[in-house]
């Protein structure tokens, strides 16, 4: 007979995620669009994606299913409220939580700067993405493109994983230190 109980540190983990996540969502719809910088010549403002970069954090600190949930979850609400929905971020925050884990069990050790490490590919999967969508919409030149946009928000994304993941890691361990968890 299979136990359905669920403990009590697994809801208390579960709700500090999916409170981490709602304060980094206000941070990414409030303050965020205002920290990037323009792109000469353009409309385009370029912003680091701290949800993104919570999500691939929140794999490897915690567990990668309910991670990957919450991370779905947020992603559905960072295209309706944030970016286009052309950035598929839904897919991008759900693989990104999932496979995080097994991305930085490359490593020995993991710390911030292997984290770092391992959440190059989800950016350049989030670039790629990114740069499909402004080719379709016209304007500018592959080359203009990747040089004054995705190359500077490639950057920016993977720095913002470096303190991203040092205060979800930093957080997470105090409350568990905290909450017994």
């Amino acid at each position: 007979m299979m136990d359905l109980k669920v403990k009590g540190s697994d809801v208390k983990s579960k709700v500090f995620f999916s409170v981490l996540f709602t304060v980094f969502f206000l941070l990414a719809a409030s303050i965020m669009p205002y920290v990037g910088f323009e792109v000469p010549g353009t409309a385009l403002r370029i912003v680091p994606d701290i949800l993104f970069s919570l999500s691939i954090a929140a794999g490897i600190v915690y567990e990668r299913k309910p991670a990957s949930v919450i991370a779905l979850i947020f992603g559905f609400m960072s295209d309706v409220f944030i970016t286009p929905p052309v950035h598929l971020s839904p897919l991008l925050f759900f693989l990104g939580a999932y496979y995080s884990s097994k991305a930085v069990g490359a490593f020995t050790r993991v710390n911030c700067l292997t984290a770092t490490v391992a959440s190059i590919p989800f950016f350049l999967l989030r670039t790629i993405v990114g740069g499909v969508y402004l080719i379709s919409r016209g304007g500018m030149g592959f080359f203009e493109i990747l040089k004054t946009v995705l190359l500077p928000e490639l950057a920016m994304n993977v720095i913002s994983m470096f303190f991203v993941y040092i205060v979800v890691n930093f957080l997470y361990k105090r409350f568990k230190r905290r909450f017994y968890i």
